[in-house]
């Protein structure tokens, strides 16, 4: 094949998968945009964006966003913490609608949904009396009910849903995780799940006897899906058959980051204990390989945050406020910036303009963008945008509208 042909048959590939997938190239339909989980996009996004919009769906307490959102079809989708699905208009927030039939009476949602050809995969959490734990598939233009799981063999009602949904087209199907907590910070088992994206039944499921999947968004890499756990293993399954391909036991705490896979045979992750994983992988066979590790010793360093990944560096957050830039050839540290509170929400990463501009959100404070040099790594420059509160997950840029929300139950745009 010459190559005009080659790079036709790529551009068609490309139009293709769009099409099928009901979302176009600027989407951000799935937590981290893609399934790789990498957060990067090549968009030139204002580093000091000016407020558009927010909403705010009941008025009082604590307890508000804490999944990120996600976009598609210009359109912006939530779920907020008592299990309520919103759909907002991306470009003035006007409300589209409102589903509290599978949800409705919780009180904390972590799951991010996910998005593919007009349908909606949201996984809710029990921990009340009227909320199930179960998986669903709504509508996404009216939010209709298409189906739902709430099987109490699949789904005890003392699991939660704390990873992100990943929907492959290539299986018709979604990925995600269980966890049941022991304790407030520790868990005992859980369960990884592949359902059918059509019908919600369950098609093949690992059962976790020693602990659970929190914060622990899989990727799908080819034909194998990758998971962490709270025992700090990853494991590689067959996506369809659900066979376990390998697994690696890793050491520093608990793997409550999502696995991150940069395109290029390597996947990256985060623990509780303070350290950045880099391993091989091997696309083609499923196999874990080689690794690299850079740890940080100090008592306050706790991650949770994925990384994002761009050619030579890798930024992540951590509980010491720092948002740090790795070599992603050593995983050495080239610089870091103290944001002043602990970063949980996963940095974002745009690559169209001059710098590398880091998104993302603090537990407590405004949302920052940190630019980065491309070629040193080196920290340049910060600014603060948006409310000062409470805020878990990350956010979402489309177009350069930049959405997230906060635990004052606000929801932002940004532009």
């Amino acid at each position: 094949m010459n190559i005009k042909s080659l790079g036709l048959a790529l551009i068609t590939m490309l139009v293709l998968s769009l099409l099928a997938t009901g979302a176009s190239a600027s989407d951000w339909p799935t937590f981290q945009q893609n399934n790789y989980n990498n957060g990067v996009i090549s968009e030139n996004v204002d580093s000091t964006p000016e407020f558009v919009w927010d909403e705010t769906p009941t008025s009082g307490g604590w307890l508000g966003w804490e999944s990120a959102p996600i976009i598609a079809n210009d359109t912006v989708y939530n779920v907020f913490c008592n299990g309520s699905v919103f759909a907002y208009e991306l470009a003035d927030g006007d409300l589209v609608w409102q589903n509290s039939n599978v949800g409705g009476g919780g009180s904390f949602e972590l799951a991010v949904p996910a998005y593919d050809n007009d349908s909606l995969f949201v996984a809710l959490s029990a921990g009340n009396s009227s909320t199930s734990t179960g998986v669903h598939a709504l509508n996404a233009i009216n939010g209709n009910v298409i189906w739902s799981n709430t099987s109490s063999t699949y789904f005890p009602s003392s699991h939660q849903f704390n990873t992100g949904v990943k929907y492959d087209y290539g299986e018709d199907a979604i990925y995600l995780g269980s966890v049941h907590m022991a304790d407030t910070y520790n868990s005992d088992e859980g369960t990884f799940y592949c359902v059918d994206a059509d019908t919600g039944v369950v098609k093949w499921t690992y059962e976790n006897e020693d602990c659970g999947y929190y914060w622990a968004t899989p990727a799908i890499i080819g034909d194998y899906v990758v998971v962490g756990d709270d025992d700090g293993v990853i494991r590689s399954f067959d996506k369809s058959t659900g066979t376990e391909v390998e697994n690696v036991t890793t050491s520093d705490g608990s793997i409550r980051s999502a696995i991150v896979y940069d395109g290029s045979g390597y996947i990256y992750f985060t623990t509780t204990g303070g350290s950045v994983f880099k391993y091989s992988f091997n696309s083609a066979t499923g196999d874990i390989g080689n690794t690299a590790t850079a740890t940080y010793d100090d008592t306050n360093v706790r991650m949770t945050t994925s990384p994002a990944v761009t050619g030579s560096h890798v930024f992540v957050g951590d509980d010491s406020g720092n948002i740090r830039c790795l070599s992603t050839t050593s995983l050495s540290q080239l610089s870091s910036r103290d944001l002043g509170s602990q970063i949980k929400a996963s940095p974002v990463v745009t690559t169209g303009g001059v710098l590398n501009q880091v998104y993302t959100t603090l537990n407590s404070g405004q949302a920052q963008c940190t630019s980065f040099s491309k070629s040193t790594g080196s920290d340049i420059s910060n600014n603060a945008f948006g409310p000062s509160d409470y805020t878990l997950q990350g956010v979402a840029i489309v177009d350069g509208y930049i959405v997230f929300g906060n635990d004052n139950k606000v929801l932002s745009c940004y532009n």
